[in-house]
């Protein structure tokens, strides 16, 4: 009887251990069970339909329909114009110009530390040669003071709407703890660029 009970013991945990491991991989492939992540917030996955199944949060106004509210704009705008997969919303009508030298920078987004990724749509409203755009990441450091990451990304330059690469930060802010807010800085180094629809993976699941 007690070697029979010494089994059953033994089954049980194997299965409580077992349970506890499928938890794990679970939200480390695309959140928890209840769509969050790693308290940053529900997550989707957008761009599935371009074969990016990661999940992503929506930037702050990620899709400038609410004008520039939460954003902070040098030499940029707001105009009419979406991206044309609609991927937020069949209802959306915003996006924003950015000229040559201005740049976009976007609300504070929840983001883990382990190289938290970016992917935005982006066309170039007019020709330029060698057209580029940057994007880096800005957050305060426990010493109170602002500080920047530069994302690696190879940006897609076209008159029509593309979904760019992703755009990845180049090392983990460790020293912050598991989380922490980060605002997304844009600019356009060289012609002008339209942005819109802005998401983020804050865990960079590959």
């Amino acid at each position: 009887m007690a070697a029979r009970l010494g089994w059953k013991f033994l089954l049980a945990t194997l299965m409580i251990l077992v349970a506890a491991a499928f938890s794990v991989s679970t939200a480390s492939a695309g959140g928890s069970l209840l769509g969050l992540n790693n308290d940053c917030g529900l997550t989707s996955q957008p761009f599935a339909q371009f074969g990016d199944y990661r999940y992503y949060t929506f930037g702050a106004n990620g899709g400038l329909e609410n004008g520039a509210t939460g954003w902070s704009l040098s030499g940029a705008r707001v105009v009419s114009g979406n991206e044309s997969s609609y991927v937020h919303g069949t209802g959306d009508d915003s996006s924003v110009l950015i000229p040559q030298g201005g740049t976009v920078t976007t609300g504070p987004i929840c983001v883990g530390l382990d190289k938290p990724t970016v992917r935005f749509f982006a066309k170039r409203p007019s020709f330029s040669l060698l057209p580029l755009l940057t994007v880096e990441g800005v957050f305060t450091t426990k010493a109170g003071t602002t500080a920047s990451l530069p994302m690696v990304g190879v940006p897609v330059a076209g008159n029509s709407w593309s979904l760019q690469l992703p755009f990845v930060t180049t090392g983990a802010v460790l020293e912050l703890g598991d989380t922490t807010m980060m605002r997304f800085r844009i600019r356009a180094v060289t012609g002008a660029w339209q942005v819109d629809d802005l998401y983020v993976d804050p865990m960079r699941r590959y």
